[in-house]
């Protein structure tokens, strides 16, 4: 039996039940974004939705991302975002080497309607390209979890810095050395800027002895890139700014067992290195 008692009672139910409890009422959205790795500037993420609550005492949000491929440093809120503090407290619940969970948390707040909440920081390691994300995993609203909010990770890309690296050009030392007759011979070579390259062998008194590249005793070998990738070499190649290896086998040299010196002639000077043979 329905009593006024009843009434009374079911309406100060209904008044006390919060308003975020409504559906759709709170909304939580990271952007998809990309980022450079190993730079020194960082972005901020707008992390944006809906919460449509009042009044607002805090807000408080848990965040899980990649560890191993971001860092987020800092937090920023504005009188014009949900987070109204300037600084929200960020506070580390957990990590592991790949993954971390965080909290920011804001002692004061206002509603938002598809509007910014807080921006994050964010900073990509130094890595290959890799796909990270960014995911709020909970929402709490005075303290309370709002446990039907919409929450949405975005994917992060980030990509490499391109870093030139500066070669001390020249010749390296032969790999391995001494070498014998069936030895695989590895001499890196280093360039800095475009040029033609030729190699030449010589016997330790100076005498001339044959280019490679040339039909006869200096005819097997190949010029690989760093990744191994065989050049196909020619006297008139153009090699770019970058590391290189000359391979060679000596089975067929004609020489005697010895010292001798390898030469790498560019367009603005010429390198080299001993060698010694042994058959």
């Amino acid at each position: 039996m329905i009593t006024l008692k009843n009434i009374f009672f079911l309406l100060t139910i209904l008044i006390l039940i919060p308003n975020y409890y409504a559906l759709g009422a709170v909304s939580v959205s990271i952007p998809d974004t990309m980022i450079k790795s190993g730079v020194s500037s960082k972005i901020k993420i707008q992390v944006t939705g809906t919460i449509d609550i009042s009044p607002i005492n805090s807000i408080k949000i848990r965040f899980k991302y990649n560890s191993g491929i971001l860092d987020i440093a800092k937090v920023f809120g504005s009188p014009n975002y949900a987070m109204t503090d300037n600084f929200p407290q960020i506070t580390n619940i957990n990590s592991t080497v790949d993954s971390a969970i965080f909290e920011v948390f804001s002692k004061t707040g206002q509603t938002v309607t598809n509007g910014i909440i807080c921006e994050l920081e964010t900073e990509g390691l130094a890595s290959e390209d890799s796909l990270a994300y960014i995911k709020p995993v909970q929402i709490f609203i005075n303290d309370t979890e709002i446990t039907n909010a919409n929450l949405k990770q975005g994917k992060i890309i980030v990509n490499d810095a391109i870093i030139v690296p500066v070669y001390p050009e020249g010749l390296a030392q032969n790999r391995p050395n001494p070498f014998l007759v069936n030895d695989l011979v590895s001499v890196p070579f280093f360039i800095n800027k475009n040029t033609k390259v030729q190699f030449s062998l010589f016997y330790i008194d100076g005498e001339f002895i044959q280019d490679f590249g040339v039909f006869g005793q200096m005819q097997n070998f190949m010029i690989t890139n760093e990744s191994g990738l065989n050049l196909n070499y020619s006297h008139d190649m153009i090699f770019s700014h970058g590391s290189y290896f000359l391979k060679f086998t000596p089975n067929f040299w004609e020489i005697p067992s010895g010292k001798y010196f390898l030469t790498m002639k560019t367009q603005s000077f010429i390198y080299k290195i001993n060698l010694l043979y042994c058959k």
